[in-house]
């Protein structure tokens, strides 16, 4: 494998972790930057900011520059993101549903 594609393993991760990161990030970054392609100024929706791919949609997008505005589930399982997502500086406007109804 050339040396070019490869990445420094991050010691404080599991390999699964590792493998994670650059798999939503280049997921989100071919989405935003290479079809989209984001420019500064713009808004970016990101359904499901609470997921990997989401998290790193948001990141990305207010690299570029735009005003993120996020949704997140909020039942009892994914709680926890959905209170990240609201916590975020980096989101503009947050709002969670429950069963498909906004609250």
């Amino acid at each position: 494998m050339p040396a070019a594609n490869c990445l420094p393993y991050p010691e404080n991760l599991s390999w699964e972790q590792a493998a994670a990161v650059p798999l939503v990030f280049l997921t989100a970054w071919h989405m935003l930057v290479t079809r989209a392609r984001v420019r500064a100024g713009e808004d970016v929706l990101v359904i499901g900011a609470g997921s990997g791919v989401g998290s790193a949609a948001v990141q990305i997008a207010r690299l570029h520059g735009a005003r993120v505005i996020a949704t997140a589930a909020a039942a009892p399982s994914s709680r926890r993101r959905a209170s990240w997502v609201r916590t975020r500086p980096s989101i503009t406007r947050a709002r969670t549903s429950r069963r498909g109804r906004e609250r």
